[in-house]
Protein backbone atom coordinates (compact mmCIF):
# COMPACT_ATOMS: atom_id res chain seq x y z
CA UNK A 1 0.00 0.00 0.00
CA UNK A 2 2.85 2.38 0.92
CA UNK A 3 4.53 1.64 -2.38
CA UNK A 4 1.38 2.51 -4.35
CA UNK A 5 0.86 5.75 -2.38
CA UNK A 6 4.51 6.77 -2.79
CA UNK A 7 4.32 6.14 -6.53
CA UNK A 8 1.14 8.20 -6.76
CA UNK A 9 2.75 11.08 -4.86
CA UNK A 10 5.82 10.98 -7.09
CA UNK A 11 3.62 11.11 -10.17
CA UNK A 12 1.73 14.12 -8.81
CA UNK A 13 5.00 15.84 -7.91
CA UNK A 14 6.35 15.09 -11.36
CA UNK A 15 3.32 16.65 -13.00
CA UNK A 16 3.61 19.69 -10.72
CA UNK A 17 7.29 20.14 -11.51
CA UNK A 18 6.53 19.87 -15.22
CA UNK A 19 3.86 22.56 -14.94
CA UNK A 20 6.22 24.85 -13.02
CA UNK A 21 8.94 24.31 -15.62
CA UNK A 22 6.56 25.07 -18.48
CA UNK A 23 5.34 28.18 -16.67
CA UNK A 24 8.92 29.40 -16.20
CA UNK A 25 9.75 28.78 -19.86
CA UNK A 26 6.65 30.69 -20.93
CA UNK A 27 7.53 33.60 -18.64
CA UNK A 28 11.07 33.69 -20.02
CA UNK A 29 9.74 33.77 -23.60
CA UNK A 30 7.40 36.63 -22.69
CA UNK A 31 10.19 38.64 -21.08
CA UNK A 32 12.58 38.16 -23.96
CA UNK A 33 10.10 38.54 -26.82
CA UNK A 34 10.65 42.29 -27.00
CA UNK A 35 14.45 42.15 -26.88
CA UNK A 36 16.38 43.22 -29.96
CA UNK A 37 19.77 41.94 -30.96
CA UNK A 38 22.68 43.99 -29.65
CA UNK A 39 24.33 46.19 -32.27
CA UNK A 40 27.75 47.68 -32.88
CA UNK A 41 28.89 50.74 -34.83
CA UNK A 42 32.08 50.97 -36.85
CA UNK A 43 34.41 53.70 -35.51
CA UNK A 44 37.29 53.28 -37.98
CA UNK A 45 37.26 55.04 -41.35
CA UNK A 46 37.49 51.63 -43.02
CA UNK A 47 37.26 48.21 -41.39
CA UNK A 48 37.97 44.81 -42.92
CA UNK A 49 35.36 42.07 -42.76
CA UNK A 50 36.94 38.68 -42.14
CA UNK A 51 35.78 35.10 -42.44
CA UNK A 52 36.91 34.28 -38.89
CA UNK A 53 37.97 35.89 -35.59
CA UNK A 54 41.55 36.86 -36.44
CA UNK A 55 43.77 38.63 -38.95
CA UNK A 56 44.84 35.33 -40.49
CA UNK A 57 41.34 34.80 -41.88
CA UNK A 58 40.31 35.83 -45.39
CA UNK A 59 39.10 39.40 -46.01
CA UNK A 60 35.51 39.40 -47.28
CA UNK A 61 35.15 43.13 -47.87
CA UNK A 62 35.12 46.45 -46.02
CA UNK A 63 32.67 48.60 -44.09
CA UNK A 64 32.87 52.28 -43.21
CA UNK A 65 32.67 54.50 -40.14
CA UNK A 66 29.13 54.80 -38.81
CA UNK A 67 27.85 51.54 -40.32
CA UNK A 68 25.81 49.51 -37.81
CA UNK A 69 25.31 45.76 -37.62
CA UNK A 70 23.62 43.27 -35.27
CA UNK A 71 26.01 41.24 -33.13
CA UNK A 72 25.71 37.46 -33.34
CA UNK A 73 28.52 36.40 -30.98
CA UNK A 74 31.99 37.38 -29.80
CA UNK A 75 35.32 35.58 -29.43
CA UNK A 76 38.79 36.67 -28.32
CA UNK A 77 38.17 40.38 -28.90
CA UNK A 78 36.31 39.90 -32.19
CA UNK A 79 32.62 40.25 -33.01
CA UNK A 80 30.65 38.17 -35.47
CA UNK A 81 28.06 40.35 -37.22
CA UNK A 82 25.24 39.87 -39.70
CA UNK A 83 25.47 41.87 -42.92
CA UNK A 84 22.38 43.35 -44.65
CA UNK A 85 22.37 40.54 -47.23
CA UNK A 86 22.28 37.89 -44.50
CA UNK A 87 25.94 36.86 -44.64
CA UNK A 88 28.04 36.61 -41.49
CA UNK A 89 31.45 38.20 -40.96
CA UNK A 90 33.92 39.00 -38.18
CA UNK A 91 35.29 42.44 -37.17
CA UNK A 92 37.93 43.35 -34.61
CA UNK A 93 36.48 44.78 -31.41
CA UNK A 94 38.98 47.61 -31.00
CA UNK A 95 37.66 49.42 -34.10
CA UNK A 96 33.96 49.30 -33.23
CA UNK A 97 31.79 50.37 -30.33
CA UNK A 98 29.01 48.30 -28.88
CA UNK A 99 25.75 50.25 -28.81
CA UNK A 100 23.54 50.28 -25.71
CA UNK A 101 20.83 47.64 -25.90
CA UNK A 102 17.35 49.14 -26.36
CA UNK A 103 14.81 48.36 -23.62
CA UNK A 104 12.48 45.36 -24.13
CA UNK A 105 9.35 46.18 -26.08
CA UNK A 106 6.24 44.53 -24.77
CA UNK A 107 3.77 43.35 -27.43
CA UNK A 108 1.04 45.90 -27.98
CA UNK A 109 -2.38 44.55 -26.96
CA UNK A 110 -3.97 46.47 -29.82
CA UNK A 111 -1.81 44.88 -32.49
CA UNK A 112 -2.36 41.31 -33.76
CA UNK A 113 0.02 38.65 -32.49
CA UNK A 114 2.66 37.51 -34.93
CA UNK A 115 1.45 33.98 -34.29
CA UNK A 116 -2.12 34.71 -35.32
CA UNK A 117 -2.76 32.82 -38.59
CA UNK A 118 -3.49 35.06 -41.55
CA UNK A 119 -2.66 38.31 -39.75
CA UNK A 120 0.97 38.77 -40.78
CA UNK A 121 1.54 42.13 -42.48
CA UNK A 122 -2.08 43.22 -41.90
CA UNK A 123 -1.30 45.94 -39.34
CA UNK A 124 -2.14 49.39 -40.65
CA UNK A 125 0.70 51.85 -39.95
CA UNK A 126 -0.25 54.93 -37.90
CA UNK A 127 -0.58 58.27 -39.69
CA UNK A 128 2.77 59.71 -40.82
CA UNK A 129 4.63 62.33 -38.79
CA UNK A 130 4.31 65.96 -39.91
CA UNK A 131 5.83 66.65 -43.33
CA UNK A 132 6.17 62.96 -44.13
CA UNK A 133 4.16 60.73 -46.46
CA UNK A 134 3.16 57.12 -45.87
CA UNK A 135 4.16 54.74 -48.65
CA UNK A 136 2.10 51.58 -48.10
CA UNK A 137 3.54 48.08 -48.21
CA UNK A 138 3.38 46.34 -51.57
CA UNK A 139 5.14 45.19 -54.71
CA UNK A 140 6.45 47.41 -57.50
CA UNK A 141 8.58 47.05 -60.63
CA UNK A 142 12.06 48.45 -60.00
CA UNK A 143 14.44 49.39 -62.81
CA UNK A 144 13.87 49.83 -66.53
CA UNK A 145 14.52 47.75 -69.62
CA UNK A 146 14.95 50.97 -71.63
CA UNK A 147 17.32 52.75 -69.26
CA UNK A 148 21.04 52.54 -68.62
CA UNK A 149 22.75 49.21 -68.07
CA UNK A 150 22.72 49.59 -64.28
CA UNK A 151 18.91 49.96 -64.35
CA UNK A 152 18.51 46.46 -65.78
CA UNK A 153 16.88 44.08 -65.50
CA UNK A 154 13.55 45.44 -64.31
CA UNK A 155 12.48 43.27 -61.38
CA UNK A 156 9.68 43.01 -58.87
CA UNK A 157 10.44 44.25 -55.36
CA UNK A 158 8.34 43.86 -52.23
CA UNK A 159 8.64 46.60 -49.61
CA UNK A 160 7.28 47.04 -46.13
CA UNK A 161 5.42 50.27 -45.43
CA UNK A 162 7.60 53.30 -44.72
CA UNK A 163 7.42 57.06 -44.32
CA UNK A 164 9.41 59.47 -46.48
CA UNK A 165 9.92 63.22 -46.13
CA UNK A 166 7.51 65.23 -48.22
CA UNK A 167 10.32 67.70 -49.03
CA UNK A 168 14.10 67.71 -49.28
CA UNK A 169 15.87 68.79 -46.08
CA UNK A 170 16.20 72.59 -46.11
CA UNK A 171 18.93 74.97 -45.01
CA UNK A 172 16.77 76.07 -42.07
CA UNK A 173 16.31 72.49 -40.88
CA UNK A 174 20.00 71.72 -41.26
CA UNK A 175 20.91 74.90 -39.37
CA UNK A 176 18.83 73.69 -36.42
CA UNK A 177 20.76 70.41 -36.52
CA UNK A 178 24.10 72.25 -36.52
CA UNK A 179 23.07 74.45 -33.60
CA UNK A 180 21.79 71.51 -31.55
CA UNK A 181 24.72 69.17 -32.12
CA UNK A 182 27.72 71.32 -33.02
CA UNK A 183 27.96 69.53 -36.36
CA UNK A 184 30.25 71.28 -38.82
CA UNK A 185 28.74 73.42 -41.57
CA UNK A 186 28.56 71.76 -44.97
CA UNK A 187 30.55 72.87 -47.95
CA UNK A 188 29.09 75.94 -49.72
CA UNK A 189 27.19 76.87 -46.54
CA UNK A 190 28.09 80.55 -46.97
CA UNK A 191 27.54 80.60 -50.73
CA UNK A 192 24.74 83.11 -51.28
CA UNK A 193 23.50 81.25 -54.35
CA UNK A 194 22.26 78.42 -52.13
CA UNK A 195 21.58 80.24 -48.85
CA UNK A 196 17.79 80.65 -48.95
CA UNK A 197 16.39 79.08 -45.74
CA UNK A 198 13.69 77.19 -47.65
CA UNK A 199 16.07 75.88 -50.32
CA UNK A 200 17.47 72.36 -49.99
CA UNK A 201 20.77 72.11 -48.15
CA UNK A 202 23.66 71.25 -50.50
CA UNK A 203 27.31 70.37 -50.06
CA UNK A 204 26.51 67.57 -47.62
CA UNK A 205 28.38 64.28 -47.60
CA UNK A 206 26.62 60.95 -47.19
CA UNK A 207 27.84 60.93 -43.58
CA UNK A 208 26.34 64.39 -42.97
CA UNK A 209 23.01 63.22 -44.35
CA UNK A 210 23.08 60.05 -42.25
CA UNK A 211 23.90 61.99 -39.07
CA UNK A 212 21.10 64.50 -39.65
CA UNK A 213 18.56 61.73 -40.19
CA UNK A 214 19.67 59.97 -37.01
CA UNK A 215 19.36 63.23 -35.08
CA UNK A 216 15.75 63.43 -36.26
CA UNK A 217 15.10 59.83 -35.26
CA UNK A 218 14.94 58.88 -38.93
CA UNK A 219 17.23 57.32 -41.54
CA UNK A 220 18.14 57.63 -45.19
CA UNK A 221 15.76 55.80 -47.55
CA UNK A 222 17.02 52.70 -49.28
CA UNK A 223 17.42 52.92 -53.03
CA UNK A 224 14.35 50.72 -53.49
CA UNK A 225 12.26 52.86 -51.12
CA UNK A 226 13.34 56.02 -52.91
CA UNK A 227 12.41 54.65 -56.33
CA UNK A 228 9.03 53.39 -55.12
CA UNK A 229 8.24 56.79 -53.60
CA UNK A 230 9.28 58.56 -56.81
CA UNK A 231 7.34 56.29 -59.16
CA UNK A 232 4.17 56.29 -57.12
CA UNK A 233 1.60 53.50 -57.02
CA UNK A 234 1.33 53.46 -60.83
CA UNK A 235 5.05 52.94 -61.50
CA UNK A 236 5.62 56.10 -63.57
CA UNK A 237 9.02 56.91 -65.07
CA UNK A 238 8.72 60.45 -63.67
CA UNK A 239 6.84 61.41 -60.52
CA UNK A 240 3.95 62.81 -62.59
CA UNK A 241 3.80 60.39 -65.54
CA UNK A 242 5.73 58.54 -68.21
CA UNK A 243 7.12 61.54 -70.13
CA UNK A 244 9.12 64.59 -69.13
CA UNK A 245 7.18 67.86 -68.85
CA UNK A 246 8.94 71.21 -68.87
CA UNK A 247 8.17 73.31 -65.83
CA UNK A 248 7.51 70.30 -63.60
CA UNK A 249 11.03 70.14 -62.13
CA UNK A 250 14.11 72.26 -61.51
CA UNK A 251 16.71 71.09 -64.06
CA UNK A 252 19.60 72.62 -66.03
CA UNK A 253 19.04 76.10 -67.41
CA UNK A 254 16.59 78.64 -66.05
CA UNK A 255 13.54 78.02 -68.22
CA UNK A 256 11.85 76.59 -65.12
CA UNK A 257 12.31 79.93 -63.35
CA UNK A 258 15.31 79.00 -61.20
CA UNK A 259 18.96 79.38 -62.05
CA UNK A 260 20.13 77.47 -58.97
CA UNK A 261 18.24 75.50 -56.32
CA UNK A 262 14.55 76.25 -55.83
CA UNK A 263 12.69 76.45 -52.51
CA UNK A 264 11.40 72.98 -51.71
CA UNK A 265 7.85 72.32 -52.88
CA UNK A 266 8.01 74.96 -55.64
CA UNK A 267 6.80 72.58 -58.36
CA UNK A 268 3.26 71.64 -57.42
CA UNK A 269 2.62 69.85 -60.72
CA UNK A 270 5.77 67.79 -60.27
CA UNK A 271 4.78 66.07 -57.02
CA UNK A 272 3.92 62.38 -56.90
CA UNK A 273 0.39 61.04 -56.65
CA UNK A 274 1.05 60.42 -52.96
CA UNK A 275 2.23 63.99 -52.38
CA UNK A 276 6.05 63.78 -52.35
CA UNK A 277 7.75 66.86 -53.85
CA UNK A 278 10.96 67.34 -55.87
CA UNK A 279 11.72 63.68 -56.50
CA UNK A 280 12.84 64.89 -59.94
CA UNK A 281 15.43 67.64 -60.11
CA UNK A 282 16.42 70.36 -57.64
CA UNK A 283 19.15 68.28 -55.90
CA UNK A 284 20.50 64.76 -56.14
CA UNK A 285 19.51 62.84 -53.02
CA UNK A 286 21.69 60.45 -51.05
CA UNK A 287 20.23 57.02 -50.36
CA UNK A 288 21.37 54.51 -47.76
CA UNK A 289 22.73 51.83 -50.10
CA UNK A 290 26.19 51.12 -51.37
CA UNK A 291 26.13 51.33 -55.17
CA UNK A 292 26.96 48.44 -57.47
CA UNK A 293 26.21 48.67 -61.21
CA UNK A 294 25.29 44.96 -61.46
CA UNK A 295 23.33 44.77 -58.20
CA UNK A 296 19.98 44.23 -59.93
CA UNK A 297 21.21 40.94 -61.38
CA UNK A 298 21.15 39.29 -57.95
CA UNK A 299 19.36 41.65 -55.57
CA UNK A 300 16.80 40.16 -53.17
CA UNK A 301 13.13 40.67 -53.95
CA UNK A 302 12.08 41.58 -50.40
CA UNK A 303 13.22 44.90 -48.89
CA UNK A 304 16.62 45.11 -50.64
CA UNK A 305 19.22 47.25 -48.88
CA UNK A 306 22.02 47.21 -51.43
CA UNK A 307 25.39 45.46 -51.47
CA UNK A 308 27.04 44.81 -48.08
CA UNK A 309 30.12 46.86 -48.96
CA UNK A 310 31.36 49.23 -51.63
CA UNK A 311 33.17 52.46 -52.41
CA UNK A 312 30.24 54.56 -53.70
CA UNK A 313 26.89 55.47 -52.15
CA UNK A 314 23.77 55.84 -54.24
CA UNK A 315 22.27 59.11 -55.48
CA UNK A 316 18.84 59.57 -57.01
CA UNK A 317 16.65 62.17 -58.68
CA UNK A 318 18.81 64.44 -60.84
CA UNK A 319 19.35 68.11 -60.03
CA UNK A 320 19.18 71.75 -61.08
CA UNK A 321 22.47 71.45 -62.97
CA UNK A 322 21.73 68.22 -64.89
CA UNK A 323 19.70 67.34 -67.99
CA UNK A 324 16.01 66.36 -67.72
CA UNK A 325 16.70 62.79 -68.85
CA UNK A 326 18.63 62.17 -65.63
CA UNK A 327 15.57 62.99 -63.54
CA UNK A 328 13.89 59.71 -64.49
CA UNK A 329 12.82 57.84 -61.37
CA UNK A 330 14.79 54.76 -62.43
CA UNK A 331 18.05 56.60 -63.11
CA UNK A 332 20.93 55.62 -60.82
CA UNK A 333 23.95 57.68 -59.84
CA UNK A 334 26.64 57.37 -57.17
CA UNK A 335 29.52 59.20 -55.52
CA UNK A 336 32.07 58.51 -52.79
CA UNK A 337 30.30 58.99 -49.44
CA UNK A 338 32.66 61.77 -48.37
CA UNK A 339 31.99 63.78 -51.53
CA UNK A 340 30.12 67.09 -51.18
CA UNK A 341 28.83 69.06 -54.15
CA UNK A 342 26.57 71.97 -55.03
CA UNK A 343 23.94 69.67 -56.51
CA UNK A 344 23.72 67.04 -53.73
CA UNK A 345 21.23 67.06 -50.86
CA UNK A 346 18.92 64.50 -49.26
CA UNK A 347 15.66 63.67 -47.55
CA UNK A 348 14.90 61.22 -44.73
CA UNK A 349 12.76 58.13 -44.33
CA UNK A 350 11.36 56.38 -41.28
CA UNK A 351 10.07 52.93 -40.40
CA UNK A 352 6.53 52.96 -38.91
Amino acid sequence: METILSLSKRRKMGRLETRILLWMVGLLCLLTSGLRAAELEVTARRLNLRSGPGTRYRILGQVRRGDRFPILTSRRGWYQIRLPDGRKAWVIGSLVRRLPSPPPQAPSPSSPSSSTPGMEGKRTPPPPPPDMVLIPAGVFLMGSADGEQDERPPHRVRLNAFYIDKYEVTNAQYKAFMQATGHAAPRYWKDKRFALPTAPVVGVTWYDARDYCRWRGKRLPTEAEWERAARGPDGYLWPWGNSYKEGYANVEGDADGYRYTAPVGSFEKGKTVEGVYDMAGNVWEWVADWYESTYYLSSPSDNPTGPPTGTLRGLRGGSWIFAPLLTRSTNRNANPPDNAYISIGFRCAQTP
